[in-house]
């Protein structure tokens, strides 16, 4: 058992460092690349994996103490750049139909 928790320790290391790489912020000091979990930063383990974890367990606690619980998530700040990149999700999909462009920039489907 123990040999395994080393081997997901690593990997959570490992994928947290590569993050760390890919990480951007805008001017709101965040930019989303996938708005279905938390950020890493949120938790208090060093695994990206804690924060949805720990998210769970205040929701499922809340919900014993009958609290709702509402969710708020920001459809438009994204991490995707400019023209120059990085295309990480959404541009790279279908950029016209994920943000809505200047008819300068449905014209021309590379600038993004």
């Amino acid at each position: 058992m123990e040999d395994e928790q080393r081997k997901v320790s690593k990997r959570c290391n490992w994928l947290a460092w590569y993050l760390l790489l890919l990480i951007r912020f805008n001017f709101w000091g965040y930019s989303t690349v996938n708005f279905f979990s938390p950020m890493g930063s949120a938790g208090l383990s060093n695994c990206g994996l804690g924060a949805i974890n720990e998210f769970k367990y205040l929701v499922k606690e809340a919900h014993k103490r009958e609290i709702k619980v509402i969710m708020d998530v920001v459809f438009n700040h994204t991490a995707e750049g400019n023209e120059n990149g990085p295309i990480l999700s959404f541009r790279g999909i279908d950029n016209i139909v994920f943000y809505m462009l200047a008819p300068k920039f449905v014209a021309n489907p590379c600038t993004f």
